[in-house]
């Protein structure tokens, strides 16, 4: 890592800007270290070409300045940034959103999507119109919002009151008296304007994505409209259960 060039500028990541999701099947690896420690090994969950969120060990706060390289059998540059959230994750792990002070050349995001680490296709969406209820920990009070989209990775959310910014929420989803479900979430970003504010939340649990489909029925058998992105959402979810179990049954081998 020290032999590579380091980028560096002051120019701030736009969250709102397309991300693209590291591979499942051959994880993206880096290297992170907090100004001039340790390196840190981890691995890349999704990118852009002003931010990166990985998974890394070590300990970590909003607003620590951080390198960090990208690898698969050779390095694809090494980037400073800033961390901007910090999610604790298992086995001494976070998952740490960061903006990258210079943007990631596109040049580099052809080389990773050439090597199958980085997909191509964007975050998928699924339009929604349907009600939830969100509190938040010095607001007790559900607050009545309008679901306006899914995916793998959040919702966006429409409500008559201010989101804060950065903050933990719990989403009740309820569509009967005897089906619901309570979400953990976080607000990542926020718009408001005269129709209400508009709030990008972001699951905190792996678990969260298939559970959210299944009650608002985005599978194929429950509405024929949402057939081919439920179909989708469906497979993408049984493999990396599939490759995660085949990870595990694989560590647990060659530790034994």
């Amino acid at each position: 890592m020290n032999n590579q060039n380091v980028v560096a500028d002051q120019t701030i990541c736009h969250r709102r800007e397309r991300r693209f999701k590291a591979s499942v099947e051959s994880p993206l690896a880096c290297e992170t270290a907090l100004g001039e420690g340790e390196l840190l090994p981890g691995t890349v969950v999704d990118l852009s070409t002003r931010g990166v969120r990985l998974l890394c060990e070590g300990q970590f706060e909003p607003g620590q300045p951080i390198s960090t390289e990208l690898t698969t059998d050779r390095s694809h540059g090494v980037y400073r940034g800033v961390v901007r959230r910090v999610e604790p994750w298992v086995g001494g792990q976070s998952i740490l959103g960061c903006s990258l002070n210079d943007p990631i050349p596109d040049s580099v995001l052809d080389e990773l999507f050439h090597e199958g680490v980085v997909c191509r296709r964007t975050e998928e969406r699924i339009s929604l119109c349907e009600k939830a209820k969100v509190t938040w920990p010095l607001n007790r009070e559900e607050v009545e919002v309008d679901l306006q989209d899914y995916s793998t990775g959040g919702m966006r959310i429409l409500s008559s009151v201010p989101i804060p910014d950065d903050v933990r929420l719990r989403l009740r989803i309820e569509v009967s008296e005897e089906t619901s479900l309570i979400v953990d979430a976080k607000s990542v970003w926020k718009e408001e304007s005269e129709d209400g504010c508009i709030a990008g939340i972001a699951f905190t649990h792996r678990d969260t994505p298939v559970k959210v489909a299944e009650i608002l029925g985005l599978t194929p058998d429950i509405d024929e409209n949402r057939t081919t992105s439920a179909m989708h959402y469906k497979y993408r979810f049984l493999g990396i259960a599939l490759g995660a179990a085949l990870l595990g049954f694989i560590t647990g081998i060659a530790i034994s």
